[in-house]
């Protein structure tokens, strides 16, 4: 077969790449369209195959095709000559032609369509009888929308009249084409006029859209559902035209409202189709391909106004979205940066307002004309006007109950009823209580049991990507896009994302065979990047210099879970564990500890400023990163919490006043003799014991801190590996030698610690620790539960406060 030749090579179009990810990862292509009508007369083949010739010649979308194999970026291909074939069946000899072709129908429909080879079309002619016919043309969304297959249709039996006339057709190439539309909206010059008018309805505001039960055993299915109900359109154009509103904002405010009612808020977002033809561009009309577009309709009711308002304020709304219709939904997001719900809308409404039903053909009469429906949402619902109103409701049921979408449906249909001179406040009364569903965010708990965080600096860039598009919190690095909800609309922001802040470029197809945060990172990453043994990310989203937790004496990192959820979103936090969790070495000194844990920080910092909180033990770990950090001119301050205790020598030496060193030693001695005279050695054992218990609140399972001097053995290699660690702490930490840094210092102190008899020990030894760089801070709770409640959140708040005030 000879190569064919090539018109015209340009870029996919943000929606087309949508059609093209949802064509590549689900079983069933929802993409795929079936126009459909019933001929009546009788048709000549080699006329009816000429017509067809003649517009595949004059419109470059049915000499288009899709290319992504081995390429960097997927391109739509125009070529200068396609071939159409039309397969003719006979049916008229059969005893039951009308069923036999609507089982040619079904068939046709679940048949694949290749996109890699023009044209993306096939043809069937049904012959039923010697003058009835069914034509079937599959064709894909990816090129054409409902209007284009409108339009190629007329162009069929227009030219088919002419060469039954013996005329000569008039027949020249389509212009403008739809490439010249691609290079007028570069040059648009109402991007910045359509930023401001998105920017007043959607910056800063949250929108309640999620209705999917995501079906963790079907993630990348799409098997789609349909459920039709009537009812009489008089009363609805009555309607309309005494307010003063078309039929399109009366469906949208009903289709508003049934999602007011579901979600239980008064501001919520819907998706519409739009032709794509609104747009100030001349022959606009004549062009065939996918020009229509889907846009947000946004409404925030309030209780007290009444329907015919709520429906004028919509339509005033989707007038003015209507200058701007070649906005896609990415741009809109990206202009934003908008975290979580990132798709503004689960549902879809599609109002067939530009489709008749016959098509004009002086030799042959045309009717019963349907485009079909192609949608990627959990929801749709198209609505088919006329003298009966035609609802249909197209859900999947991979993520959507079919309960559920029906009871939207007959809600929707049930206020298409009701609507009439009644308030807002009133028709959600009449509703009644909405259904409970199983929400996605319920996902997330069964995701956490085995959640595994980023171990490089790949897998960390990643997962920021990914919590940033998905607004889910935390992700783990197994953790499959699907199963998390994504959408392919996520799909391109999450790529788009990759290419800006990990410069590299990789085609969303890509995720079907890599749908995990580790399989993404192998796919990209490169040999200098560095691995984590020790982070722990806690909360990666957020602006704000970064927050390192390292480990208590207890060696786990599972006690700063809470104050990381306690921050606000714009404060990253990290949690360090140390080394020989898993049975490998451990640190030898503390300044070895500190040297590696410092390397780790900086892959995720760089030169960025950040904090290093310390509890307990890890105390002196900080001292000895800030000492390393100030010899390389890095910026960091240190968060110390409640923590203090040094080896008695080495107190010492740092304290000052005699009196006070004879005291806080004596003290020791004394509560440490009382303790053994009191309770004895099993006491000891025993207070052991008590922060053991503590211990397992926290892992959720068994880890035995005993010393083995005492003859106890650990369960498992687990604990052992944890109590191998925690005799090696107290170890490092008495051979440590402690010296001050000047560098700045906050100390929070409960208020336990506060009412102690010793109580500016704490700060006598962090003004000498930090050369009189100290500050300090009160939060209410004890010491064994300052990590928890609300202790939590008010030293959060804390927190907080010092990295603002530094930062100013």
């Amino acid at each position: 077969m000879p190569k064919a030749k090539v018109q015209n090579v340009f870029p996919l179009t943000y929606n087309q790449k949508i059609l093209l990810f949802h064509h590549l990862s689900a079983t069933d292509d929802n993409g795929i369209i079936q126009v459909r009508c019933t001929i009546e007369g009788t048709i000549d083949p080699s006329v009816f195959g000429k017509a067809w010739d003649a517009v595949v010649k004059k419109h470059d979308v049915l000499r288009t095709s899709i290319q992504w194999k081995n390429l960097s970026k997927e391109l739509q291909v125009v070529q200068q000559d396609a071939t159409l074939e039309i397969n003719w069946i006979d049916l008229k000899n059969d005893p039951q032609p009308d069923e036999s072709a609507k089982r040619y129908r079904l068939n046709d429909s679940r048949k694949p369509l290749p996109l890699y080879e023009a044209p993306v079309s096939r043809v069937i002619v049904l012959k039923q009888n010697d003058h009835k016919y069914q034509l079937l043309w599959t064709c894909h969304h990816i090129l054409l929308d409902g209007w284009s297959s409108r339009l190629i249709l007329e162009d069929v039996f227009r030219y088919y009249d002419q060469l039954m006339n013996g005329q000569d057709l008039d027949y020249a190439l389509s212009e403008p084409t739809i490439v010249d539309y691609y290079k007028a909206l570069e040059k648009d010059s109402t991007q910045n006029e359509a930023k401001q008018f998105w920017k007043d309805l959607i910056d800063g505001q949250q929108f309640p859209n999620r209705i999917s039960n995501i079906n963790l055993d079907h993630q990348g299915e799409q098997n789609f559902q349909s459920h039709e109900v009537c009812i009489p359109g008089k009363e609805l154009q009555k309607f309309v035209k005494e307010n003063h509103i078309t039929l399109t904002s009366l469906l949208q405010t009903a289709w508003l409202l049934t999602l007011q009612w579901f979600h239980q808020n008064n501001r919520v977002a819907i998706g519409t189709v739009v032709s794509g033809r609104a747009y100030d561009f001349p022959g606009i009309e004549n062009i065939a391909g996918l020009l229509s577009n889907v846009l947000p309709v946004i409404h925030h009711f309030q209780p007290d106004q009444s329907f015919a308002e709520a429906a004028k304020q919509v339509q005033k709304h989707h007038a003015k979205a209507r200058n701007f219709e070649n906005i896609n939904i990415d741009q809109i997001k990206e202009w934003y940066n908008w975290e979580g719900n990132p798709n503004i809308f689960d549902t879809l409404l599609v109002v067939e307002n530009f489709v008749l039903n016959e098509i004009e053909c002086k030799h042959l009469h045309v009717r019963n004309f349907e485009s079909g429906l192609t949608t990627t949402y959990p929801i749709t619902i198209a609505v088919v006007p006329g003298e009966t109103i035609k609802l249909y409701c197209v859900w999947n049921e991979n993520k959507v109950e079919g309960d559920v979408a029906k009871k939207l449906l007959f809600t929707f249909h049930k206020l298409l009823q009701e609507y009439k001179e009644k308030s807002i406040d009133q028709l959600s009364t009449l509703l009644g209580e909405p259904p409970t569903v199983y929400r996605k965010e319920d996902t997330q708990q069964e995701t956490a049991r085995n959640f595994e965080s980023a171990t490089t600096t790949t897998e960390l860039e990643l997962a920021k990507i990914w919590e940033r598009v998905l607004g889910i919190h935390p992700i783990g690095i197994k953790d499959n896009f699907f199963a998390l909800g994504g959408s392919s609309i996520q799909a391109l922001q999450l790529f788009r994302e990759i290419e800006q802040n990990i410069h590299k470029t990789l085609l969303p197809s890509v995720l079907i065979n890599h749908p995990t945060i580790h399989q993404l990172s192998k796919l990209i990453s490169d040999d200098a990047e560095v691995e984590f043994s020790s982070i722990v990310p806690l909360k990666i989203s957020g602006e704000k210099p970064p927050l390192f937790c390292i480990h208590a004496g207890g060696a786990h990192v599972f006690l700063y879970k809470e104050l990381a959820e306690s921050f606000g979103k714009d404060y990253p936090v990290y949690a360090i564990q140390p080394k020989g969790l898993d049975g490998g070495e451990i640190h030898n000194s503390i300044e070895e500890m500190a040297q590696d844990y410092l390397k780790e920080i900086l892959a995720i910092t760089g030169k960025q400023k950040f904090y290093v909180l310390g509890y307990c033990f890890s105390k002196v770990i900080c001292l000895e990163i800030a000492r390393i950090a100030k010899e390389q001119d890095l910026k960091v301050e240190l968060v110390i919490v409640d923590s203090a205790d040094l080896p008695m020598i080495q107190m010492h030496r740092l304290i000052g006043k005699k009196r006070d060193r004879i005291f806080i030693i004596g003290k020791q001695i004394i509560s440490t003799g009382k303790k053994i005279l009191y309770v004895g050695w099993q006491g000891i054992k025993r207070s052991f014991q008590k922060i053991n218990d503590r211990l397992n609140a926290k892992l959720g399972g068994k880890a035995n801190i005993f010393l083995k001097g005492e003859g106890m053995k650990a369960e498992s290699d687990t604990d052992y590996h944890l109590e191998r660690i925690i005799l090696n702490f107290t170890k490092l930490n008495n051979q440590y030698h402690w010296d001050p840094v000047h560098t700045k210092v906050h100390l929070i102190r409960s208020s336990d610690y506060e009412n102690r008899q010793n109580k500016n020990f704490h700060i006598d030894l962090w003004e000498t620790l930090s050369k009189n760089e100290l500050s300090t801070y009160q939060v209410s709770g004890r010491h064994k539960t300052i990590f928890e409640g609300n202790s939590a959140v008010e030293m959060a708040q804390i927190i907080e406060k010092i990295i603002n005030d530094e930062a100013e």
